[in-house]
């Protein structure tokens, strides 16, 4: 391909950081689409070998043929040499039920810590399901279990102070022989 066919750009990519990697292929997306070449993979891949400075073009020089040549392969190749540090999208729900046979046992009482030192108000955790509250709070089935109940009495106890963590202030007597709690 001649280099005249390319359009003079100051466009230039080092190869510092995912978000450079992003905003190159971006710019090149858009330079492709604004020259009627967005399909052209051959000119596209001009483009992008002359924008090239620094560790991007030593990185580049050492990729083989097939990804050189091939817009999809080398985006590819770009993202995967300079990722993303961003942290995973939270817009997927995650619908997986936690195990509760698996969480450490239920911390015990606070030692020296009276409900009205904490906080003046005593709390229960009810539990929701698909944003709707239930009948069922939090509660013990013996040391290591953790179930639902609807019985309030039998609810873990516990105090929330702003700007602190939530403390548990009492655990329910484990139930004997039992091990559901409704």
């Amino acid at each position: 391909m001649d280099p005249d066919d390319l359009p003079d750009t100051d466009l230039v990519f080092k190869g510092i950081d995912g978000a450079e990697a992003e905003s190159f292929i971006m710019s090149i997306q858009r330079i492709a689409r604004k020259e009627g070449k967005s399909r052209d993979s051959e000119w596209i891949v001009d483009l992008v070998s002359s924008c090239l400075t620094g560790e991007a073009l030593r990185w580049y020089v050492e990729l083989d043929d097939d990804t050189q040549s091939d817009w999809k392969r080398l985006r590819k190749a770009i993202l995967q040499r300079y990722p993303s540090h961003t942290e995973p999208s939270t817009t997927a729900v995650d619908r997986t039920v936690p195990t509760p046979a698996a969480a450490a046992n239920p911390p015990k009482t606070i030692s020296g810590l009276q409900p009205t030192q904490a906080s003046n108000s005593t709390y229960r955790i009810r539990v929701y399901f698909s944003s709707m509250p239930s009948e069922f709070f939090l509660s013990t089935t013996d040391e290591k279990h953790v179930c639902l109940t609807k019985n309030v009495g039998r609810a873990l106890k516990v105090c929330w102070t702003p700007k602190t963590e939530l403390q548990l202030l009492e655990s329910p007597p484990p139930l004997r022989g039992s091990k559901r709690n409704a």
